[in-house]
């Protein structure tokens, strides 16, 4: 009977495992040894801050690989592959830890020698404690947050967007990574995620703008859902938005995939009364319907942070906004999703994955409707962009299960 052997263990410390931990094949004329052991248990422990590492040392008497088979989008190893003898690798998180428990990801190193011949190995990322700032919630749990503390943007929960399509809506601008920042927002002082607006020519384009999304990143259904932003003054011309698309988007297309639109700003219904700063909506976009919620708020909402707030279960989709202000607030916007059986039904298309974006857009049919001469959609009637940047600036974002 053929055995392959291997032995992986971290330096200084050996655990042999029984000759059952590896795959049998019957050879009558051929008899090799494969033996694998890591110590300590199997486990390697990583902080939970991005870019904790740890090293694992290779024995072995073939060529091997090794491969994340779970948990690859926030780790890697490096290098994947080595030799017979002795080999050091690197386990690496890519980012931290931002959810109240432990993550895992499975490492799996196999034989070159043997197509047979596994062993799984645990990399463990500690938890990141929650910050006493985070408020809790009865009835609910802190699963994860972006503070959006950190220097940059993290890419291991966020993409940048670089795209000039218009959206479909025949937006103006280029969204750009270099109009996504983080920094202090002059007036609080709050460290923020900001997008920034220009009125300039890029690609055939006359303004640029900042756009980030969770798409395939970070994705979450039902739960307390919110942020905290600062709005910037739309006048008449920016549409920014807090909202969420189906992480299926890429296979069902839109408006299969469904969409929530947890607060809009900028509404030619707006410009047109002369409320731009307290004119806002909640909405929800599927194949079948978009009902939507339009809002003339008491006092600004572009003077100072406000928290949105969506509540989603089951049964129903709910927008609030200034929970915080007033925790017994009326939502804004109800859907009930509870039908789920019919395709034609809301809960058909609002009962899987979403995936977070935050954008600053400029120009569009939103804004500019083309009714009158002055609501037309060109840069010269963005006068929001006339005596400057614009910068939309959100403090944190945070989910609770």
């Amino acid at each position: 009977m053929r055995h392959t052997a291997f032995l992986l263990y971290i330096t200084g410390m050996v655990l042999l495992l029984p000759a059952a931990a590896c795959s049998n094949k019957g050879n009558a004329e051929q008899e090799s040894t494969v033996q694998l052991s890591i110590t300590p248990s199997d486990t390697l422990r990583l902080e939970h801050t991005a870019n904790a590492s740890g090293e694992i040392k290779v024995s072995a008497n073939a060529q091997w690989t090794a491969a994340m088979t779970t948990g690859g989008e926030w780790c890697t190893i490096s290098p994947a592959v080595g030799s017979a003898g002795d080999f050091y690798t690197t386990v690496k998180a890519t980012s931290k830890n931002q959810s109240n428990e432990a993550r895992h990801a499975t490492l799996t190193f196999s034989a070159a020698t043997d197509s047979e011949f596994s062993k799984t190995y645990i990399v463990q990322q500690a938890a990141n404690p929650i910050d006493a700032s985070i408020p809790e919630y009865n009835g609910y749990t802190f699963v994860w947050s972006d503070e959006f503390n950190d220097a940059t943007l993290n890419t291991a929960d966020w993409t940048a967007l670089n795209d000039g399509s218009g959206g479909g809506n025949s937006e103006l601008q280029q969204y750009l990574p270099r109009n996504v920042s983080t920094g202090v927002e002059p007036v609080t002082g709050k460290h923020c995620l900001i997008l920034t607006a220009k009125k300039e020519n890029y690609g055939g384009k006359t303004a640029t703008s900042g756009r980030i999304e969770g798409k395939g990143k970070r994705t979450f259904q039902y739960g307390r859902l919110e942020a905290s932003i600062k709005l910037p003054h739309t006048a008449d011309g920016l549409w920014p938005a807090f909202w969420m698309l189906g992480n299926d988007i890429t296979t069902v297309s839109w408006p299969a995939c469904g969409e929530i639109d947890i607060v809009e700003m900028g509404s030619c219904a707006g410009i047109k009364a002369g409320t731009q700063t307290r004119y806002f909506n909640g909405a929800c976009h599927y194949p079948y319907g978009s009902p939507a919620n339009h809002v003339t708020h008491a006092t600004s909402l572009q003077d100072d942070f406000h928290l949105f707030t969506l509540i989603w279960d089951a049964y129903n989709i709910k927008m609030f906004v200034d929970l915080d202000k007033n925790p017994t607030a009326a939502p804004y916007f109800t859907l009930n999703i509870s039908n789920k059986t019919s395709e034609r039904a809301a809960g058909y298309y609002f009962s899987k994955p979403f995936y977070f974006i935050f954008n600053l857009a400029v120009g569009g049919h939103f804004p500019f409707d083309g009714s009158s001469a002055t609501l037309q959609n060109n840069i010269g009637n963005v006068t929001a962009l006339q005596s400057g940047d614009a910068k939309m600036y959100v403090d944190f974002v945070r989910v609770y299960r």
